[in-house]
């Protein structure tokens, strides 16, 4: 009677532990289906890192306009990264004529720039044509 009992016994831990592992199984595709929907999610939506950067450069180049205060409003800035160097762009296509006026008084724009952080090169441009440009920082 005994080797009777053992052996559905056998045969019942045997079907369990299949099933155990089957489960294991399904639950592991499950997980790792959702974990590769989440980084796919993850990875094609905007994070907030992004805005927030997008307005801390706002503010940067709020603060810059103020710090100058020559600087008209028509005049584009912006920054981009050349040669791994950050440089600021001061750009007059809107308003050409005030130009060579302010291009006199780059001092107080490298300056303000420096004091700020903004970056190595200030360039003076008109649309694409650079009219001036010069460094912040020393080259080593």
């Amino acid at each position: 009677m005994e080797v009777q009992l053992a052996m559905p016994e056998k045969i019942l831990t045997t079907l369990l532990l299949i099933i155990i592992s089957g489960c294991f199984f399904v639950l592991n595709l499950f997980v790792v289906s959702n974990l590769k929907e989440q980084s796919y999610t993850m990875t094609h939506q905007k994070f907030p890192l992004d805005s927030m950067s997008a307005e801390l450069e706002k503010v940067a180049i709020k603060r810059f306009r103020d710090l100058t205060l020559i600087l008209p409003e028509k005049c584009a800035i912006y920054r981009r990264i050349e040669d791994r160097v950050m440089v600021l762009y001061l750009d007059f296509l809107a308003c050409p004529q005030e130009l060579s006026t302010i291009m006199k008084h780059y001092g107080t724009l490298t300056v303000a720039s420096h004091k700020l952080g903004l970056a190595d090169s200030l360039v003076f441009s008109i649309s694409n044509h650079i009219v001036g440009w010069t460094n912040l920082t020393k080259n080593n």
